[in-house]
């Protein structure tokens, strides 16, 4: 693999008579890793939310502070179910290209809807891979392939590269936080 993260793998590949491509594939076995990571966090945070608040040296009849009844205020088993929600939806890969689909609809060099407010880096836009749906599955993503650069190598060349790197690079995080703005503030 090119690259893998928590829930997949993906690779480049070359498609006869379309070039190439990527190809994210969903790792074997993982809903079932999941499955049993989300019912033990779930039990820990359970036990911990359990465990009483200790007694207090100080007087709480006198203090304006409500009791707290147990150890860890947090509401722990929420935020394990929120946290593991979010995580079943990076498995859902139908979705995940629906979602590239409506980002390329808002962003998209010189055809996104919503890129007049957006700053103008080589170009209005951003690049968004084109999906092959006919090659997609529920494990499987193919899609075009984009060269690119970590954005963990451009932050790290804006203090060793020649000055009109500097404010390309600078330029293309502006992008990309206007673009996450854009989506939590706008678009959605």
């Amino acid at each position: 693999p090119i690259a893998a993260a928590s829930v997949g793998q993906c690779y480049k590949g070359i498609l006869p008579g379309y070039g190439e491509v990527a190809v994210k594939v969903r790792r074997p076995g993982i809903e079932d890793t999941m499955d049993s990571d989300y019912a033990l966090l779930r039990t820990i945070a359970q036990l911990i939310e359990s465990i009483p608040a200790l007694p207090s040296t100080s007087s709480t009849e006198s203090s304006n502070q409500p009791r707290q009844e147990r150890l860890v205020a947090t509401e722990l088993v929420a935020s394990i179910d929120e946290f593991m929600g979010r995580l079943v939806e990076e498995l859902d890969y139908k979705r995940e290209m629906k979602n590239a689909r409506k980002f390329a609809s808002l962003y998209l060099v010189d055809k996104g809807t919503a890129i007049e407010a957006m700053p103008d880096v080589n170009g209005k836009g951003v690049i968004v891979p084109e999906f092959l749906p006919e090659l997609c599955t529920d494990n499987v993503l193919v899609m075009s392939w984009v060269e690119g650069t970590k954005l963990t190598e451009v932050a790290e060349s804006v203090g060793r590269s020649n000055e009109q790197t500097r404010r390309e690079n600078l330029e293309l995080i502006e992008l990309a936080t206007q673009c996450t703005l854009s989506q939590l503030l706008d678009t959605g």
